[in-house]
């Protein structure tokens, strides 16, 4: 997910926040610009029973009570939170749904 082409941004549309190797699923709720964006984290359950395993399925939906963060799109291609530098190791790949706990972690 890092060498991403970016996307234009819709609203309704998923988003992924990536730390390390986990990753957290969001929803785009606002458009303020053509380079900031407002994402929601989603409610998010885990729907198999692989137990302690890197094959994970889940469900999403929407979550309007879900933490806000506001990601502006940097020139060098990533959405990054705005206030944080680019190199913090947090990124936020827009069109794109994931959840994902390392389990090795």
């Amino acid at each position: 997910m890092n060498n991403q082409t970016v996307t234009i941004p819709q609203v309704g549309m998923g988003a992924t926040q990536c730390v390390g190797s986990d990753r957290r699923a969001y929803t785009v709720v606002e458009i303020i610009n053509d380079r900031k964006i407002v994402l929601q984290r989603d409610k998010v359950k885990r729907i198999d029973s692989n137990g302690f395993s890197t094959e994970q399925k889940y469900s999403y939906e929407p979550n309007p009570n879900g933490h806000e963060v506001v990601v502006t799109l940097r020139k060098n291609g990533r959405w990054c939170e705005v206030g944080e530098a680019i190199d913090n190791g947090v990124q936020y790949v827009v069109g794109h749904r994931k959840e994902y706990d390392d389990p090795h972690f």
